[in-house]
Parts: structure tokens; C-alpha cells; sequence
């Protein structure tokens, strides 16, 4: 007696066969995730991190952090920074442009601070050197600066104007170097 085209059939699956193809799933979602969660270089490809790519990973990334802050900093200079032989206009701004200034060349301070005390890999001994070089330029540049927002005398505003130059010079070449490690903009 037929009961259909398929006739009923104890399917008989054993203990070994379960654990195997539980197996094989966690392997499949181990797989997926690692695939997914792995850091990848420009191009798209995976990359392997050793403990060494691991730190360089991390230094770059304070690098870029650095570049970020030493920019802004050299902007906010740049904007209290009077002009050629011009004296503040009031009295206000003479004391918020030294305080900007003042503020200015502490948040570098600190940031030479973290230079000098970090953790360097071996193989970015002389980017290391970059931002320390970027890192003084922008602090010679906000003293200078401070200076001369507090008197603005011909001497102290020429020694300012140089003094930024050095620092954008020394931050540009900074970034680049950035760009050349991280294949992007040294923005980033």
C-alpha cells in the first residue's frame, strides 16, 4: 500500500553527525565575523596585526591626532595674531587674544608632552622625529605669538610671522609624512 510518492522513513541521525555540523556552523560564524571585524588596508585587503602592526596602527593614529590639534592650535595663532604694526583695537581684545594665545600654547605644551613621552615603534622612529620637530615649531610659534599680543612692536611681530612660518612648514611636512604612512591626506 502506497501512502504517496514518498513513502515514510525513519531518518536516523547520529550523535557524531550533530556535533559535526554544529561544528561546522561555529566554524562558518567564526569565519564570518573574523572577516568582517578585520581591519583592512586602502585597497580593501585584510591586513594581519601583529602585536608590532598593532602599535604602528595606534601611533599613527595619535599622530594624525596631533597633526589635527597642532593645526587648529596654529589657526587659532594665526587669527589672534595683530596685524603688522596695528594695535588692538580695545582693550577687551588685548586680554582675550593673550588668553586665546596663552590657552593656545599650553594645549601645544601638552601635546609635547605626549610626544615626548610616547611609546614609539622602532619603524616610525623618524616620523616620531617629524612631530617632535612640528610639536617645538608650534610652541616657539604660540610663545612668539603670545609675545607679541602683549607688545606689538615691529621686532615681535616679524619674529611671529617667522615663527608661523616654521610651524606651517613643519606641520606640512609632518603631514605629509602622515599621508605617506596611512596612504591618505594626513588628515584622517
Amino acid at each position: 500500500m502506497k501512502t504517496g510518492l514518498w513513502m515514510a522513513r525513519e531518518i536516523a541521525v547520529t550523535r557524531r553527525q550533530v556535533v559535526a555540523a554544529l561544528a561546522a556552523l561555529a566554524s562558518v560564524i567564526a569565519l564570518g565575523t573574523g572577516w568582517l571585524d578585520s581591519p583592512r588596508d586602502s585597497g580593501g585587503h585584510p591586513l594581519l596585526l601583529t602585536r608590532e602592526n598593532l602599535a604602528i596602527k595606534r601611533y599613527l593614529e595619535r599622530a594624525v591626532q596631533w597633526s589635527r590639534t597642532m593645526g587648529q592650535a596654529q589657526q587659532s595663532l594665526a587669527d589672534v595674531l595683530p596685524a603688522s604694526g596695528a594695535a588692538h583695537s580695545a582693550p577687551g581684545n588685548l586680554y582675550q587674544h593673550a588668553r586665546i594665545a596663552r590657552e593656545t600654547r599650553e594645549q601645544l605644551a601638552e601635546i609635547a608632552r605626549q610626544i615626548a613621552s610616547d611609546d614609539t615603534p622602532p619603524a616610525l622612529a623618524g616620523l616620531h622625529a617629524l612631530a617632535r620637530v612640528a610639536s617645538d615649531a608650534q610652541s616657539a610659534y604660540a610663545s612668539a605669538v603670545l609675545n607679541a599680543v602683549a607688545v606689538p612692536d615691529t621686532e615681535r611681530l616679524d619674529l611671529a610671522y617667522r615663527s608661523g612660518v616654521q610651524a606651517a612648514d613643519s606641520l606640512r611636512a609632518l603631514r605629509q609624512a602622515l599621508a605617506r604612512q596611512n596612504g591618505g591626506d594626513g588628515h584622517e
